[in-house]
């Protein structure tokens, strides 16, 4: 499927800064992260202090699609998947990449991967083709 820019460089970042705050909420970002457990092909369990980071980063990303969504907009959130842009961050980028992907594997987002836009014509982002 075919976006418009407009839509995508349009977008707020995903800051992962939203949490469920009513139990409908906690509910709601419980069973998500249950269905998307089940629908993974784990060769063994996340230790414990693993789990609990999955289940906050899970959480944080269904908040942020929640609290950014508008009608009016496209429903796009942008976010930033270099390594560096994680520290200082509730979540790691680890976990974060392993949440998204699942996500993505369910169907329940959709993933463009974006570049460097200040240097749109640069030489590493178009190659000659024959």
């Amino acid at each position: 499927m075919i976006h418009p820019f407009e839509e995508i460089n349009a977008a707020p970042m995903m800051a992962l800064n939203n949490r469920a705050s009513s139990g409908d909420a906690r509910a709601l970002a419980s069973e998500i992260t249950s269905i998307l457990e089940l629908s993974s092909q784990r060769a063994r369990k996340r230790k414990a202090k693993d789990q609990q980071s999955y289940y906050l980063a899970t959480e944080l990303i269904i908040g942020d699609l929640f609290c950014n969504y508008r009608e009016t907009s496209a429903g796009w959130l942008y976010r930033s998947l270099s390594r560096d842009s994680f520290s200082g961050e509730i979540v790691g980028y680890k976990t974060f990449r392993s949440a998204i992907l699942q996500f993505q594997q369910a169907k329940l987002i959709e993933v463009w991967k974006g570049g460097n836009l200040k240097k749109t014509f640069s030489s590493k982002t178009f190659r000659k083709t024959y």
